[in-house]
């Protein structure tokens, strides 16, 4: 029907209503009209038509509007609400669902109509929505419940469900909230309940907390513990002054009224309690109002209560070795007094200690401004606190060059913490005011209050020292391993030639012998013999022998052993390099090494026919690359770090990761194998020129 002929229908029921309506006595006019008034009344009667047929028709579109407007407000209601909205069959499947929803469970809603609710749901809480859903279509009631959902394989997501019976269609609206920060927050809180147990057990303390206005005390179950009452003995502060010893009743009252009074800034006595199992125990409690009415008066105190008995029976035991002797009193008050003085000293040590830290520690706010750098920072890098808290960007500004993208990359690192997680310890290079380069360890951590993010508490230790060490260590554990090498390389080389000379001057007399045949046939295979042993002799103190490695380089010495082995025609190997420079003996040495271990595991395993070593020294990065591959056959590399049969690749780890250098490894069978290498180029501490055993810092 047309909107014309919805306005024309209206009209027709108008008149008949206003045809009902009339008066049936209504006696009808003997006014006679002229034909001019009769035109004009028709002209009136029309524009009076058209007039009511246009007010119809706006009436209808701005129906029309209206209804569009709330069809739209509806929709991004439903779509942009922040919760889930799914409506399912009887039988759990997903009939519609908003935008929150599809989010949820990680579909569209197209792809996610006509599955089933209960496949996302976790098998430990399926069972529950299950019930839930049962409840709903057979009580036909409101329902709720909390259940997980497993998406892929992100994160759990805790939700509560609210769910209803739709009478006029049969189906159910569902309502779907996720309450995963509250249940995390849950977890957390309890964790930190527990900790805070263990520790005020192993402390051998207890919390207590007393509403003044009705003298409720509620006591944490450890004091229950610690006097043998069940937890529920004690109900209000009277009910537990009639325990304490009435020496000490006076004494505890007159603390906690002057607390409330105002003339003690805060509740603390010491006092004695009877147990259950009829002995007293001393106890020494703390307590402070920690909420006050509109008038000032108390209306909540807290505290903490400590058992202090074992200090009491020292005391008392004191006390009753000096009754009686007066010469012994101004002995003991001397060093009564000499332990206050102790004891202050001590407080003033440990504020000392937490006031000036000899670390370097700071505190970056959430908008990356320093909250607090404490004066150690001078020390350490040269710059004073000021210069750190005027400059938010000072601290990237002293970072080494080579370990500036790795600073970058940490800070930029986007990975959730909860509150006090500490991000893993982070080595890097600064360049100090005076030009020096210093190693620092750095440990952070995120600060939440509340929920709020308040930025990042940072200490900085100065662990140069330390890295000089290490190195001294890897130098003198290299020295000694070089100089066995050369040992045994000594004695095969003296040990072993002089007997094969032996040797072939034994076949050189069987020459001598009269039979022809014999003396060919021996000759022969004499020469042969000892030419390979003495070769072999060669080889060996080559490989072991340092010597070579010392005189001409890396990159010269791994030529002439690849050349020595492509002479063979067993292997052919293109060793390729963009310079020839001189490192220290210790990277050289762990070069040679890993160089030579990966081409005898190709010879003994592999079955390969070509070998390709790249050798690329990054001079802007102090960076060495080193690229390894081979075309044999390959190899499972799970099974063999496993079986622990692939010892020559352990060993090269290993050396690797004495430098903080980096591994990588592709093989598979058929495959060949492909071996990436990073190793940090050794730096002089301090910009000093290399020496013959130079200490070094790695990256």
């Amino acid at each position: 029907m047309t909107k014309q002929e919805k306005a024309a229908a209206g009209l027709s029921v108008l008149r008949q209503n206003a045809e009902k309506r009339m008066n049936p006595n209504h006696v009808k006019s003997n006014m006679q009209f002229s034909g001019a008034e009769m035109l004009r009344l028709v002209h009136e009667l029309e524009v009076c038509q058209i007039e009511l047929e246009l007010q119809n028709e706006e009436l209808i579109l701005a129906n029309e509007l209206a209804a569009k407007a709330a069809n739209e407000k509806y929709a991004e209601l439903y779509n942009l609400s922040p919760s889930g909205y799914f409506t399912l069959s009887k039988g759990g499947e997903i009939i519609e669902l908003n935008t929150c929803g599809s989010q949820m469970i990680n579909k569209i809603g197209s792809q996610s109509v006509n599955c089933s609710f209960g496949s996302f749901v976790s098998d430990d809480t399926k069972r529950i929505f299950n019930l839930f859903l049962i409840k709903i279509f057979s009580l036909k009631v409101k329902e709720t419940c909390e259940v997980t959902l497993i998406v892929n394989d992100n994160m759990p997501r805790y939700v509560f469900l609210t769910g209803i019976f739709k009478e006029n269609e049969g189906n159910c609206l569902l309502t779907v909230v996720d309450i995963t920060g509250r249940k995390l927050a849950e977890e957390t809180l309890q964790d930190n309940n527990s900790r805070l147990e263990l520790a005020m057990q192993v402390a051998n303390m207890a919390w207590w907390e007393m509403d003044v206005p009705t003298g409720k005390v509620t006591f944490e179950k450890r004091k229950a513990e610690m006097l043998g009452y069940p937890s529920e003995k004690f109900k209000t502060y009277k009910d537990f002054t009639s325990l304490v010893h009435p020496e000490d009743v006076g004494r505890t009252m007159n603390a906690m009224i002057g607390h409330f009074e105002g003339r003690f800034d805060k509740y603390e006595v010491e006092y004695r309690i009877l147990t259950k199992s009829g002995v007293h125990k001393w106890f020494h409690d703390i307590g402070s109002i920690v909420k006050r009415n509109s008038e000032g008066k108390p209306l909540n105190v807290t505290g903490l209560v400590f058992d202090i008995t074992e200090r009491k029976k020292i005391e008392e035991a004191v006390k009753q070795l000096n009754e009686g002797l007066e010469d012994r009193v101004k002995v003991r008050t001397a060093e009564l007094l000499k332990s206050n003085t102790s004891l202050r000293q001590t407080e003033e040590k440990y504020r000392t200690v937490a006031d000036f830290t000899y670390d370097w520690e700071y505190w970056i706010n959430a908008e990356g401004r320093f909250n607090y750098v404490s004066p150690s920072c001078e020390r350490i890098t040269g710059y004073t606190s000021n210069e750190f808290n005027s400059n938010s960007e000072l601290l990237d500004q002293i970072i080494f060059s080579a370990d500036l993208a790795v600073w970058k990359n940490h800070k930029n690192e986007d990975r959730p913490h909860k509150s006090g997680d500490i991000n893993p310890d982070l080595n890097f290079r600064i360049v100090t005011k005076s030009g020096d380069i210093r190693w620092i360890c750095c440990v952070s951590r995120r600060i939440y209050l509340n929920g709020k993010y308040l930025g990042i508490r940072a200490s900085n230790r100065d662990i140069t020292e330390k890295i000089n060490a290490e190195n001294e260590l890897l130098n003198v554990t290299i020295e000694v391993e070089e100089r066995e090498r050369n040992r045994f390389s000594s004695e095969l080389h003296d040990g072993l030639g002089p007997l094969l000379s032996t040797i072939k001057l034994y076949f050189q007399w069987l020459a001598e012998t009269d039979n022809a045949e014999k003396i060919k046939i021996i000759t022969e295979k004499g020469n042969n013999c000892i030419e390979k042993a003495i070769q072999t002799t060669r080889e060996v103190a080559l490989g072991l022998s340092s010597l070579v490695l010392n005189n001409s380089g890396y990159v010269d010495t791994i030529l002439n052993f690849t050349q020595s082995i492509n002479d063979t025609q067993k292997l052919n190997i293109d060793f390729t390099f963009n310079c020839n420079d001189r490192f220290s003996f210790f990277l050289e040495t762990t070069l040679y090494r890993i160089t030579t271990e990966l081409i005898n595991n190709t010879l003994k395993y592999a079955r390969a026919s070509h070998v390709e070593i790249v050798f690329d020294y990054s001079k802007k990065n102090n960076l060495i690359v080193l690229n390894y591959r081979d075309d044999g056959i390959g190899f499972n590399l799970a099974n063999t770090v496993k079986t622990s049969k692939g010892l020559g690749l352990m060993h090269i780890q290993q050396r690797i990761k004495i430098i903080k250098g980096i591994m990588k490894i592709e093989t598979s069978a058929g495959k060949g194998v492909d071996v990436y290498i990073e190793l940090p180029v050794i730096v002089p501490v301090n910009g000093t020129k290399p020496k013959s055993k130079l200490k070094i810092l790695h990256v």
